[in-house]
C-alpha cells in the first residue's frame, strides 16, 4: 500500500536589519506500508519532492523496491525514523488506532524533537544513536539554563520514542535507559519553588480584583468559570451546554479544544482522569443559566451556526485557547496586577480550596489529577493564609489559646 502526503515546515532567514523572517514551505513524500509482518506495520518514506507530480512518478519504483525487500529499515537515519514514527502515530491519519498519539502530544513530540534532537543527531543511523548522544543534548540544555522540567519532558519523549523503536524491532535496546543528565524530581521541585518565590500566585483579593476589573470583557464568564471550577483553559473552551446539568448542579469535562499549528481542533481530555464531573456553586449556575438565554438570542439574531459550545468568539466560532490566554494577559497588564498566567487560575483554585480546609481528595478529583500526591507535590503552593492557620491551630491545641 502506498500514499502521498504533503509536509509543511517553516523556513527562517535573517533580514539585512537583523530581524528574522519566516516563510512557509512544503515538500511531497511517498509512503509505502506493509502491515503483514508479525502483525506490525513497516513504513518507508521517500520524500523531498517539490511537486505532487514528482512524488507520483517516484511511487511505482519505491513500491517495487519495498515489496522486493531492497529497502533496509536498519539503515534509516534517526530523522527518517522520527518522520515515520510521527506519521504512523498521527491521530489524523490513523484515527481510533490504539498506538496513535493525542493531537497535542503529537504536536509536542514533533516540536521538541525537531528543535533539540534532530539538529544534533538527525543524520546518524538510528542503530548508532547512543546514550551519550542524548546525555550531550541534555547537558547542552542544562548549560543554557533551560527549564529542568522541559528537559525532563524531552527525555520522556525520547524514552517513549526509542522504546517503541525497540518494540518495533528497529534497535535492540533503548539508549535513553541509562542517561545521567536527566534532572531529578527534587531538582525540578527546587527550581519551581524558586520561580514561585519570584512570581507568587494571586491572593483571593487579587483574584476578585481581576474579576471585577474584567467584568465588561466578552470572555469574563470564561475567566469566572476557570477560577470557580479549576478547569484547564482548553477544557473551558471546549465546554458544551450538553455537558452542564443544571438540575444536578454540575458539569462534565468531556472534551477540550487545542491549537495545532494555528488551527483549532477538538480533542479528548488530557488524561483518563481529566474526564470528570465538577460540582458548581449556585452563583456560577445562575450566571451560566442567564448566559445561555442571552447566547440563544444572539445566535438567532446573527444567524450563527449553533455549535452547542458554551463560549463563542465574536464571529460565532469556538474560542482558541491561545486567544483566551492572550486576552487574559492583556487584562492583567492593564489592571497592574502581578504577572500570573491564565493557567494559574487553575492553580489558584486548588490552593484556595486547600487553604480553606477542603480535603485534598476532593480537590484532586475536581482537578482531574492522577493522585492526591500529584496535587500536593506539583500544583498546590504554600500560601501565607495557610501557614498562619496551621500555626494558630497548633498554638490553640497546645496552649488552649
Amino acid at each position: 500500500m502506498a500514499h502521498i502526503y504533503k509536509k509543511e515546515y517553516v523556513s527562517r532567514a535573517k533580514n539585512p536589519d537583523g530581524t528574522t523572517r519566516k516563510k512557509k514551505l512544503h515538500k511531497w513524500y511517498v509512503v509505502v506500508e506493509d502491515s503483514s509482518l508479525h502483525g506490525k506495520r513497516k513504513r518507508k518514506s521517500l520524500g523531498g519532492f517539490n511537486t505532487k507530480r514528482e512524488a507520483e512518478k517516484a511511487m511505482p519504483e519505491l513500491l517495487h523496491k519495498f515489496n522486493s525487500g531492497e529497502l533496509d529499515f536498519t539503515k534509516d537515519t534517526f530523522e527518517q525514523f522520527i518522520e515515520r514514527y510521527l506519521d504512523g502515530r498521527s491521530p489524523w491519519k490513523n484515527p481510533g488506532k490504539r498506538d496513535t498519539l493525542k493531537k497535542r502530544t503529537h504536536q509536542d513530540y514533533g516540536n521538541m524533537l525537531n528543535r533539540y534532537v534532530i539538529p544534533v543527531i538527525g543524520g546518524k543511523p538510528l542503530a548508532a544513536v547512543s546514550t551519550k548522544d542524548f546525555d550531550d543534548i541534555y547537558q547542552t540544555m542544562l548549560d543554557a539554563k533551560l527549564s529542568l522540567s522541559s528537559i525532563r519532558k524531552l527525555h520522556g519523549t525520547c524514552h517513549k520514542v526509542m522504546a517503541d523503536a525497540v518494540n518495533d524491532g528497529h534497535i535492540e535496546s533503548n539508549p535513553t535507559d541509562k542517561c545521567r543528565n536527566v534532572p531529578s524530581t527534587s531538582a525540578i521541585k527546587h527550581q519551581q519553588a524558586k520561580r514561585r518565590e519570584q512570581r507568587p500566585l494571586w491572593t483571593a483579593e487579587q483574584l476578585k480584583e481581576f474579576l471585577d476589573g474584567s467584568k465588561d470583557h466578552r470572555y469574563w464568564l470564561m475567566f469566572y468559570v476557570s477560577a470557580m471550577t479549576g478547569m484547564r483553559p482548553a477544557e473551558v473552551c471546549g465546554l458544551r451546554w450538553q455537558d452542564i446539568n443544571f438540575e444536578d448542579q454540575s458539569l462534565k469535562v468531556n472534551q477540550q479544544i487545542v491549537d495545532i499549528r494555528g488551527v483549532k481542533e477538538f480533542d479528548s481530555p488530557k488524561t483518563a482522569n481529566s474526564k470528570r464531573r465538577i460540582t458548581l456553586d449556585d452563583k456560577t449556575l445562575e450566571l451560566l443559566s442567564d448566559f445561555k438565554n442571552l447566547q440563544s438570542d444572539l445566535i438567532e439574531t446573527l444567524g450563527w451556526e449553533d455549535t452547542g459550545l458554551v463560549f463563542l468568539s465574536s464571529t460565532g466560532s469556538s474560542v482558541s485557547p491561545n486567544t483566551f490566554s492572550s486576552e487574559h494577559r492583556k487584562i492583567v497588564k492593564h489592571l497592574g496586577l502581578p504577572h500570573n498566567r491564565l493557567y494559574d487560575l487553575r492553580h489558584l483554585h486548588q490552593t484556595i480550596l486547600i487553604a480553606s480546609g477542603v480535603d485534598i481528595k476532593t480537590v484532586s478529583t475536581r482537578a482531574g489529577h492522577a493522585s492526591v500526591a500529584f496535587t500536593l507535590d506539583v500544583y498546590v503552593k504554600p500560601v501565607d493564609e495557610n501557614e498562619r492557620a496551621a500555626a494558630n491551630v497548633l498554638s490553640a491545641k497546645v496552649f488552649g489559646e
